[in-house]
């Protein structure tokens, strides 16, 4: 494994613009490989296993997101082509509620989503990034 690293990344620039071209394409695959593991590592120490705090915070605004339906095209190697999957998405109720000038969004059920008022204070349950310091609402205490 070493000497195949050695080879695509370092020697692969001495065989002319074939190999500058491999080379480089070579190490751009590995910094984004890279940092695309150490951006998970950081998700999940940034989201996992916080305290969980009890305050208030005040609802920005409410959208209301209606059913709808999306079609993703996947390939199937097998049939060698790619094939349609739809999905369907049912209404969602939305709440923006910001503390300490962070905000964040939470689904409620239709009859909470008509009973709160933009402006209105709520008394919620949730936590801040450890490096991020982004606010998660895990729920509102009705």
């Amino acid at each position: 494994m070493k000497d195949v690293l050695k080879i695509a990344l370092i020697e692969s620039f001495s065989d002319g613009f074939t190999g500058i071209f491999i080379a480089l394409t070579s190490w751009f695959a590995m910094i984004v490989l890279l940092g695309s593991i150490v951006y998970g590592l950081l998700f999940l120490v940034d989201y996992t296993y916080r305290p969980i705090n009890k305050g208030v915070g005040v609802v920005i605004s409410k959208a209301f997101i209606p059913e709808h339906t999306q079609t993703i095209w996947i390939y199937n190697a097998a049939l060698k082509r790619s094939l349609p999957q739809t999905n369907y998405y049912s209404d969602e109720w939305m709440l923006c509620i910001k503390v300490n000038d962070l905000h964040d969004n939470i689904s409620v059920s239709k009859n909470h989503f008509h009973s709160i008022k933009e402006g209105q204070r709520l008394r919620i349950k949730y936590s801040f990034g450890r490096i991020y310091k982004t606010l998660y609402i895990k729920e509102i205490l009705f």
